[in-house]
């Protein structure tokens, strides 16, 4: 039974093909797909979050791995991707 606001779809027969097929690809994560329901297709909305924060407190994984960024120059790319969005959807 879908949740409230839970969307389900039932792929047609060449969509489920076409999953079976994209799933097989991935034959080292066998043990992990065969588990997975492919008949149905089920979304949520997602959460309220704010990306213009980092994620957490503190050092992140990838900043403790010195990737060359940091959860505030990553939410500062979040802010303006959604901006540039919201200006392109005004303009379309």
């Amino acid at each position: 039974m879908p949740a409230a606001n839970e969307v389900v779809l039932r792929p047609t027969p060449e969509e489920l093909r076409r999953k079976q097929r994209m799933l097989a690809a991935y034959e080292s994560q066998g043990n992990v797909v065969e588990s997975f329901n492919i008949e149905l297709e089920r979304f949520r909305p997602l959460a309220h979050y704010d990306f213009s924060r980092p994620p957490l407190p503190g050092v992140l994984n990838y900043e403790a791995w010195q990737w060359r960024i940091t959860g505030a120059e990553v939410a500062e790319q979040f802010v303006r991707f959604e901006e540039t969005r919201q200006r392109e959807a005004r303009t379309a």
